[in-house]
């Protein structure tokens, strides 16, 4: 855990562009990525930057960094279930990233802030995110998430979630390294 003691962030476009096991911004299966991060490895988002937003265009893979220097791969050793309860998730986050899925529904596509609860609207599909902290506010306790629609999205690309009731199911399938 040392590598990540200053949590570096890696680069999810490399990820979205090069794991040919998956389909890129059209959807793919959190066990094959993990994979692809302790075969493959990953470059650092400075290396490679995060452009697919809410467009939702995959690139191609690149074979340097942005700015042309060579990429330098890190590989994920392990993967590690956290979702048997609340509290092996708080500590997964507490130890490093914590990637999951959960379904969207239409009201979350116009959340702008607060504490997301699925209200109304129906089911759009899944969607991969990564769960970075946790906390309460006004006696609800909520997950905060990290998306991938860009700064401009939510909560500048964040958002929070009611936790400890898998609300939309993103309680169900998280994955630590």
């Amino acid at each position: 855990n040392g590598k990540d003691a200053t949590r570096v962030l890696y680069s999810e476009q490399y990820v979205v562009n090069c794991d040919q096991t998956d389909m890129g911004c059209n959807g793919g299966w959190l066990d094959q990525v993990w994979t692809f991060l302790i075969n493959t490895g990953v470059p650092t988002a400075q290396c490679v930057t995060y452009t697919s937003g809410n467009s939702g265009v995959a690139g191609t893979c690149p074979t340097k960094c942005d700015d042309g220097s060579a990429i330098t791969l890190t590989k994920a050793i392990a993967q590690e279930d956290v979702a048997t309860s609340v509290q092996s998730i708080m500590t997964g986050v507490a130890l490093g990233p914590v990637t999951t899925r959960f379904n969207v529904y239409y009201d979350f596509e116009v959340y702008t802030g607060g504490i997301y609860q699925h209200l109304w609207g129906p089911l759009m599909g899944g969607h991969a995110v990564e769960i970075v902290g946790y906390g309460t506010e006004n006696g609800q306790d909520f997950w905060k998430v990290k998306n991938s629609w860009g700064a401009t999205w939510g909560e500048q690309g964040y958002f929070r979630i009611l936790k400890g009731v898998d609300e939309c199911g993103i309680e169900e399938q998280c994955i630590s390294s």
